[in-house]
Protein backbone atom coordinates (compact mmCIF):
# COMPACT_ATOMS: atom_id res chain seq x y z
CA UNK A 1 0.00 0.00 0.00
CA UNK A 2 1.39 2.78 -1.40
CA UNK A 3 -1.35 5.51 -1.10
CA UNK A 4 -1.47 8.40 1.23
CA UNK A 5 -5.42 7.60 2.53
CA UNK A 6 -4.35 4.09 2.81
CA UNK A 7 -1.05 4.89 4.69
CA UNK A 8 -2.82 7.49 6.53
CA UNK A 9 -5.59 4.77 7.55
CA UNK A 10 -2.45 2.85 8.74
CA UNK A 11 -1.44 5.20 11.17
CA UNK A 12 -4.86 6.24 12.37
CA UNK A 13 -7.90 3.91 11.93
CA UNK A 14 -11.32 5.96 12.21
CA UNK A 15 -13.01 8.60 10.67
CA UNK A 16 -9.53 10.58 11.10
CA UNK A 17 -8.34 8.19 8.35
CA UNK A 18 -10.18 10.10 5.68
CA UNK A 19 -7.78 13.42 6.32
CA UNK A 20 -3.81 13.21 4.55
CA UNK A 21 -2.22 12.96 7.67
CA UNK A 22 -4.56 12.95 10.84
CA UNK A 23 -3.14 15.34 13.68
CA UNK A 24 -2.88 13.81 17.22
CA UNK A 25 -4.02 16.27 19.38
CA UNK A 26 -3.34 14.89 22.71
CA UNK A 27 0.19 12.85 21.82
CA UNK A 28 2.36 12.30 25.28
CA UNK A 29 5.22 13.99 26.23
CA UNK A 30 8.25 11.99 25.16
CA UNK A 31 6.67 9.95 22.89
CA UNK A 32 9.11 7.69 20.77
CA UNK A 33 8.34 5.84 17.34
CA UNK A 34 9.49 2.98 15.57
CA UNK A 35 9.45 -0.18 13.89
CA UNK A 36 11.06 -2.40 11.22
CA UNK A 37 10.69 -3.15 7.72
CA UNK A 38 7.37 -1.58 6.40
CA UNK A 39 6.73 -0.48 10.40
CA UNK A 40 9.90 1.24 10.23
CA UNK A 41 9.17 3.33 6.50
CA UNK A 42 5.76 3.73 8.52
CA UNK A 43 7.41 5.33 11.96
CA UNK A 44 9.64 7.33 9.79
CA UNK A 45 6.47 8.73 7.40
CA UNK A 46 4.41 9.61 10.38
CA UNK A 47 7.23 11.43 12.28
CA UNK A 48 8.44 13.83 9.58
CA UNK A 49 4.81 14.74 9.42
CA UNK A 50 3.06 15.14 12.53
CA UNK A 51 2.82 18.69 14.14
CA UNK A 52 3.67 17.44 17.68
CA UNK A 53 6.68 16.80 18.54
CA UNK A 54 8.23 13.50 19.03
CA UNK A 55 11.30 12.23 21.15
CA UNK A 56 12.62 10.43 18.51
CA UNK A 57 12.44 8.19 15.60
CA UNK A 58 13.53 4.49 15.25
CA UNK A 59 13.68 3.01 11.46
CA UNK A 60 15.46 -0.14 10.95
CA UNK A 61 15.65 -1.49 7.31
CA UNK A 62 13.43 0.44 5.72
CA UNK A 63 12.76 2.74 3.15
CA UNK A 64 11.25 5.52 2.43
CA UNK A 65 7.59 5.96 1.70
CA UNK A 66 5.39 9.11 -0.67
CA UNK A 67 8.65 10.62 -1.00
CA UNK A 68 7.36 12.90 -3.46
CA UNK A 69 4.97 14.21 -0.68
CA UNK A 70 7.62 15.17 1.83
CA UNK A 71 8.12 18.54 1.19
CA UNK A 72 4.33 19.62 0.93
CA UNK A 73 3.72 17.12 4.03
CA UNK A 74 6.82 17.54 6.51
CA UNK A 75 6.42 19.34 9.65
CA UNK A 76 8.86 21.84 11.30
CA UNK A 77 7.69 20.29 14.71
CA UNK A 78 10.30 17.24 13.88
CA UNK A 79 12.61 18.51 11.91
CA UNK A 80 14.91 18.22 14.60
CA UNK A 81 13.98 15.47 15.98
CA UNK A 82 16.57 12.43 16.47
CA UNK A 83 16.06 9.71 13.71
CA UNK A 84 18.06 6.35 14.61
CA UNK A 85 18.67 4.42 10.85
CA UNK A 86 19.63 1.10 10.79
CA UNK A 87 20.13 -1.60 8.01
CA UNK A 88 21.10 -5.06 7.13
CA UNK A 89 24.50 -4.87 4.91
CA UNK A 90 23.59 -7.81 2.67
CA UNK A 91 19.68 -7.20 3.52
CA UNK A 92 17.93 -9.45 0.73
CA UNK A 93 14.79 -7.72 1.04
CA UNK A 94 15.93 -3.79 1.01
CA UNK A 95 18.92 -3.44 -0.20
CA UNK A 96 21.47 -1.34 2.45
CA UNK A 97 21.80 1.44 -0.77
CA UNK A 98 17.96 2.02 -0.11
CA UNK A 99 18.93 2.94 3.75
CA UNK A 100 21.96 4.80 2.74
CA UNK A 101 19.96 6.85 0.38
CA UNK A 102 17.77 7.75 2.42
CA UNK A 103 19.93 8.62 5.22
CA UNK A 104 21.56 10.98 2.72
CA UNK A 105 18.14 12.30 1.42
CA UNK A 106 17.51 13.38 5.27
CA UNK A 107 20.58 14.87 6.63
CA UNK A 108 20.26 17.02 3.19
CA UNK A 109 17.30 17.94 4.68
CA UNK A 110 18.72 18.82 8.11
CA UNK A 111 17.25 16.03 10.45
CA UNK A 112 20.06 14.43 12.68
CA UNK A 113 20.58 10.95 11.58
CA UNK A 114 22.84 8.56 13.16
CA UNK A 115 23.07 5.53 11.59
CA UNK A 116 24.30 2.26 11.79
CA UNK A 117 24.58 -0.96 9.88
CA UNK A 118 25.39 -4.36 10.57
CA UNK A 119 26.44 -7.59 9.28
CA UNK A 120 23.43 -9.47 8.79
CA UNK A 121 20.18 -9.57 6.25
CA UNK A 122 16.38 -8.44 6.79
CA UNK A 123 16.57 -9.02 10.49
CA UNK A 124 17.81 -7.79 13.98
CA UNK A 125 20.68 -8.55 16.11
CA UNK A 126 21.52 -7.80 19.23
CA UNK A 127 24.23 -5.11 18.65
CA UNK A 128 21.42 -3.33 16.57
CA UNK A 129 18.95 -3.75 19.84
CA UNK A 130 21.54 -2.53 21.94
CA UNK A 131 22.41 0.82 19.82
CA UNK A 132 18.50 1.38 19.85
CA UNK A 133 18.08 1.44 23.54
CA UNK A 134 20.97 3.59 23.62
CA UNK A 135 19.70 5.94 20.81
CA UNK A 136 16.47 6.06 22.95
CA UNK A 137 17.85 6.98 26.54
CA UNK A 138 19.71 10.08 24.81
CA UNK A 139 16.54 10.83 23.28
CA UNK A 140 14.73 10.25 26.18
CA UNK A 141 17.01 12.95 28.14
CA UNK A 142 17.10 15.51 25.18
CA UNK A 143 13.19 15.53 25.68
CA UNK A 144 13.29 15.85 29.10
CA UNK A 145 15.24 19.56 28.48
Amino acid sequence: MNTRKGISFLIVAGPAAAQPWPQLSNLPPRLRVGGFSQGGAIALLTGTRLTKPLAGIVALSCYPLLASTFAAEHQAANQYTPIFLAHGASDPVIDLRIGATMRDWLQARGYPIEWRSYRMGHEVCTGELIAVAEFIRHAFSLALR
